[in-house]
Parts: C-alpha cells; structure tokens; sequence
C-alpha cells in the first residue's frame, strides 16, 4: 500500500476500529475476519471449534449484518448532500454574479463538505465496531483478541478481565436478550460521542419502524 492510499484509509476510518471495554478504555477491535478464518481448526477440538465458530457467527449476522443498508444509507445519503451543495455553488458561480465572493463561498462549502464525508465516515465506523463488540460479548468472546472468557470470574465492578490482553467486559445477565444487551452495550460505548450517539438512534429507530 502506497503512502498516499495509507492517508486515504487513515482519512475515511479504513485502519481497524477502537473501541471501549467495560472500564471505559480504549481497546482496539479483534480482526473478526482472522478471528473467524481461525477458530474449529484446532486438533482434538474441532466439533466443538465448529459450534463455537457457528454461534459467533450467527451473533454477528444478527447483530451487524441486518443494520448494514442503515449504514449505508447514511454514508451515501449524507455524502451526496454535502457534495450536491458543493456542486450546486460551483454552478451558480460559474453563471457568473460576483467572482470573488462566488468562489469563496465555493471554497468553503468544499471544505465544509470535506469535513461532513469524513465525520460521517468516522461515525458509521464507531457505530459498527459497538455493534460488532456488543456481539461478541454477548456470546462470551473478548472483543479485543477473541479469547473466550465466559468461564472466567467478575470483578467486584462486575467486569470480568481477559487474561489474553486485559481488556474487561460484563457479559449479560442470564435472560437478557441479544438486542437488550447490545443497546446497553452501545449506550455505554457511545455515551458522550452526541454525533455517533443521534446516528445510532436514528438507526435503532428505522429498525423499529421496519419491523412494525
């Protein structure tokens, strides 16, 4: 990858994604890709591998995978708008009123647009890796390595500690649903971020509307 590609990612969130575990720090999100390529392919363990493999998987189909065209609904819809206003002030400059001020008007729209694509970028990005780590915790997998900590016991702050890379995370509570703990999960982790925290309502809102 070249230097200039490395600064585009960087730009549009396409390095890996952080998040906050239980304690409020910041960890960096497990490769689930690698994560998944890797588990049920261990000697001696492989039925049990491949059903640990299946209900991580179901978690994150469940808990991403139906919310994936609200994210792309916000990237594309938001991204059109703010490069509409940019093209629209170029027209209307180029028709010709007042030069100086049509240009500088043009200037900061474009810059302002640049800035919308980027916060929306980063944004959507913040809400998928809660989503992604809100599924992995729930079924017992560290959102940060992937170690398997459900046999692993609570602090007194009711978080448990994952001995792979420190990370913490409360699982939920026997009967608690998926989406239940997923928003208590997300509530936390967004807390704070009033941008990321409208778009995610506005996603869980669309979800509610979709199923009535």
């Amino acid at each position: 990858m070249s230097e200039s590609d490395s600064w585009l990612r960087r730009f549009l969130g396409g390095s890996r994604a952080w998040v906050r575990d239980a304690r409020g720090r910041r960890v960096l999100l497990v490769d689930v890709a690698k994560l998944l390529a890797g588990m049920g392919t261990e000697p001696g363990a492989r039925d049990e591998g491949r059903e640990r493999l299946a209900e991580i998987r179901g978690a994150l189909v469940r808990g991403v995978g139906k919310r994936q065209w609200v994210h792309l609904a916000l990237v594309v819809g938001l991204t059109l708008f703010a490069w509409g206003a940019l093209l629209v002030s170029v027209y209307f400059t180029l028709r010709g009123a007042t030069p100086t001020s049509g240009w500088l008007t043009t200037v900061g729209i474009g810059l302002n647009s640049l800035f919308t694509v980027e916060l929306v970028f980063r944004s959507v990005r913040v809400i998928r890796a809660a989503h992604l780590a809100s599924a992995l915790v729930g079924v017992g997998c560290c959102a940060s390595c992937g170690y398997d900590v459900r046999q692993l016991s609570a602090g007194a702050d009711g978080a448990l500690t994952c001995p792979e890379c420190g990370a913490a995370w409360r699982l939920p509570r026997p009967g608690t649903t998926e989406d239940e703990a997923a928003a208590a999960y997300r509530d936390s982790v967004l807390r704070g971020e009033w941008f990321v925290g409208a778009m995610g309502r506005l996603g869980r809102w669309v979800g509610r509307w979709r199923r009535k």
